[in-house]
């Protein structure tokens, strides 16, 4: 399953990659990030866990819209925290803490062959 939801990817091995595919999908729902911060990993049996809290000036209905896209691939991002505070008019700010999750073996299999 891991492989079908990111297919299209460079690597989908590679944390870069999975951060362009969020970037991708806030941009496609019109919001742009203020900060994207990496926070410290976890490293699971199979998994590696990579929170990271992303900063943002939106609308409720732009959030509404990445958010879902996001949920729409559990295996690979998960939304763990979101915090909205209202500004002037429609805009809000937004922080959402996600998770994503690279899988072990596709990373080692990786370095291996970037090593040969």
């Amino acid at each position: 399953k891991h492989t079908d939801l990111t297919e299209g990817l460079a690597d989908p091995r590679d944390l870069s990659g999975l951060l362009q595919m969020i970037v991708d999908k806030a941009w496609n729902a019109d919001i742009r990030f203020d900060k994207i911060m990496p926070q410290q990993e976890v490293r699971g049996k199979d998994y590696i866990h990579y929170p990271v809290l992303l900063e943002m000036q939106t609308n409720f209905n732009s959030l509404g819209k990445f958010i879902s896209s996001l949920e729409r691939m559990p295996q690979i991002v998960s939304v763990e925290k979101v915090a909205i505070t209202a500004k002037n008019g429609t805009s809000i700010q937004g922080l959402i803490l996600i998770t994503c999750y690279l899988n072990k073996k596709g990373i080692h299999d990786s370095v291996k062959s970037s090593q040969k």
